[in-house]
């Protein structure tokens, strides 16, 4: 083996080892996905024994045969099954919560995650050493790594590790930049892969180094807000449906992840009109969570609770500019309603609508409303000697500081409202009402969080809600007025009316300005996902014209391509070969291999001549002309 061909295999075993460790911990990072701590050495003995096997010439037709038998056997293995389901499972409650999405019942867990990984990176694996070592497509490949992209993209959950977002991207950068040379002589293709590498890693690392994650916001969601105003006020029963469904994708989730909360900034757009007919703060509802694991708060989307009034309520007019996906209702309300999932669906595609302010009483809740993870009761039993009333614990939180800008709390910090009473108790809302909540439940009362508006209301004056009226609290039930009691724990009343702004991808979509972490890059790794897409499928065609297409078709494409090579180099394409198109084109016979080699021979030409060019002339040459 020469050196050449020994530096393709280490580009192979490098690139295929960075491509799958990095897609593997994003998927799990963004879906909250169990993962071994050996992982990485498991990519490392993946990627070496796939380029290893690669050497051999006939080793594709022996792994498809296996790879089927294996994955006949292993499905029938219930173990096998439940992981891989779990993993489905999760993915699809992870997009249930963030968009509103309906998924069907799944196996519960936590989504242990570490074989159905395992599987990925093995194929990621098997691709990238077909591609560089067999020197074919990387469409796989990029196929794989596009499509991890683009589902951490979407994900609502934190964002991945620095470094395996630098190492998905990294390798699936090396992949397009060097897709078109595999066809050129060993030597050329490891020194241009050698130069990107470097290159890109260099970019790449100084972009992740100066644009940290606390800094990133998402505009994403005014978008989807001024392109549901848009279908709004289109004429006919079209525009409010496709309004209230752009809405829907973005106010209606039903969880809420703690993880990652930084900083936020309030808005002024105005969200809706209230009338009310006293004056006074008041609170409107849009969802309230039930369960509790520690660091994701969540709705179930099936459970029901029925409001029975209690004498007579004060009417209170609620006015928005497009239909909303959920009915805002003023807390406590006093309207015979059924709450299903935490919320009242707007159905009838309303944009006025009265309820009642005023007295109601609900069914006792079940046991989830009290339900707390073992390591939150370990926590605060070690930190509190005592039983808290709601009284201590309202001393307790107001005691904190409100900041828009609050620490971030970290992927491994354990349970969230310990991590917030140890760090000096600074955030806003969605923090003090979280943590009120778990300290209510931990001292025996039935408590719950809610997102919603907080507002000023004056006598008979309409008043204009906006993005910085969004506030988060909690409620907890008292047995004697069989009622949900409003329980506020953020410090001063004036913040309390401070926006709540509520990463996307964290969740609870129900706050109107929802600014996301990570966004400009998301959008970004969603752009270049797509568009790794789109370069896949490209090349996938025009391999498949190739295959497919009778010898005149073949010729009149690699013409194209040779007429395309000509024009960068500043010259004409032989007469010859001019010739050899118009048979082609008109002549009812065909042309032979041989003439068809006079096109590769000259095309084999041009890229040579145009591999002499600086190095920057041949990296946008390939990248955004497609000539290598």
């Amino acid at each position: 083996m020469d050196k050449d061909t020994a530096l393709l295999r280490l580009r192979s075993w490098l690139i295929g080892w960075a491509l799958s460790l990095g897609s593997c911990v994003c998927l799990a990072a963004c879906f909250q996905l169990d993962m071994p701590r050996g992982f990485p050495w498991l990519c490392c003995l993946l990627a070496l024994g796939s380029t290893g096997v690669m050497v051999f010439p006939k080793s594709g037709r022996v792994l498809l045969p296996l790879g089927a038998l294996a994955a006949g056997y292993f499905s029938r293995k219930s173990q096998v099954r439940a992981q891989f389901l779990r993993v489905f499972g999760q993915i699809l409650r992870v997009f249930h919560g963030a968009y509103g999405w309906n998924v069907p019942e799944l196996p519960p867990g936590s989504g242990e995650g570490a074989l159905p990984l395992a599987v990925l990176g093995l194929m990621i694996c098997l691709a990238v050493s077909h591609g560089v070592c067999r020197r074919k497509s990387f469409r796989w490949s990029l196929f794989l790594g596009g499509g991890s992209l683009v589902l951490c993209a979407m994900a609502p959950d934190p964002s991945p590790p620095e470094w395996a977002l630098f190492l998905l991207l990294e390798s699936m950068g090396v992949l397009l930049f060097t897709a078109q040379v595999r066809e050129q002589h060993i030597r050329q293709e490891n020194r241009l892969g050698f130069a990107v590498t470097l290159a890109l890693g260099i970019f790449l690392g100084g972009v992740l180094l100066l644009v940290p994650k606390e800094s990133y916001v998402n505009q994403s969601e005014n978008l989807r807000q001024h392109l549901s105003v848009a279908a709004g006020q289109m004429p006919g029963e079209m525009g409010s449906r496709l309004a209230l469904v752009l809405q829907s994708t973005s106010q209606a989730p039903q969880r809420i992840s703690l993880s990652g909360l930084g900083p936020r900034q309030p808005g002024e757009e105005p969200v809706l009109t209230v009338t009310a007919q006293s004056s006074g703060p008041l609170y409107l509802r849009q969802r309230d969570y039930d369960s509790y694991d520690g660091r994701v708060w969540t709705s179930s989307p099936r459970r029901t609770d029925t409001l029975v009034p209690v004498g007579h309520g004060m009417p209170v007019t609620l006015r928005t500019e497009t239909a909303e996906p959920l009915l805002l209702l003023p807390q406590p309300c006093a309207d015979a309603l059924t709450l299903t999932g935490g919320a009242v669906e707007n159905s009838a595609c309303l944009t006025e609508y009265t309820l009642l302010w005023g007295e109601s009483k609900s069914e006792t809740p079940s046991e989830v409303f009290s339900q707390l993870p073992e390591e939150s009761r370990r926590v605060l039993e070690g930190r509190f000697s005592e039983d808290l009333s709601p009284g201590d614990i309202e001393k307790l939180l107001l005691g904190g500081h409100y900041t828009l800008s609050p620490e971030v709390f970290p992927q491994d910090g354990g349970d969230f409202a310990a991590w917030f009473l140890e760090n000096g108790m600074e955030g806003y809302c969605i923090h003090f009402a979280a943590t009120a909540a778990v300290l209510l439940r931990w001292n025996g009362l039935p408590a719950r969080l809610v997102t919603g508006y907080l507002v000023q209301t004056q006598a008979g004056v309409p008043v204009t809600v906006t993005e910085s009226d969004a506030h988060a609290w909690a409620e907890y039930y008292d047995s004697e007025s069989h009622s949900w009691k409003i329980f506020e724990a953020t410090p001063s009343q004036e913040e309390t009316r401070l926006t709540m702004h509520v990463m996307a991808e964290d969740g609870p979509e129900e706050v109107p300005e929802q600014i996301r972490e990570g966004s400009i890059v998301y959008l970004l790794l969603g752009m270049l996902g797509v568009l790794c897409a789109a370069i896949a499928a490209a090349m996938l065609l025009r391999h498949r014209q190739l295959r497919l297409a009778g010898s005149n078709a073949q010729a009149l494409l690699r013409w194209q391509q040779a007429l395309h090579m000509a024009r960068l180099l500043g010259e004409t394409p032989p007469p010859e070969l001019h010739t050899l198109a118009q048979k082609a084109r008109f002549s009812p016979h065909l042309l032979t291999e041989t003439e068809l080699g006079e096109f590769d021979s000259y095309i084999r030409f041009c890229r040579i001549q145009l591999g002499k060019n600086s190095f920057l002339k041949r990296l946008v040459l390939h990248a955004f002309l497609g000539v290598y």
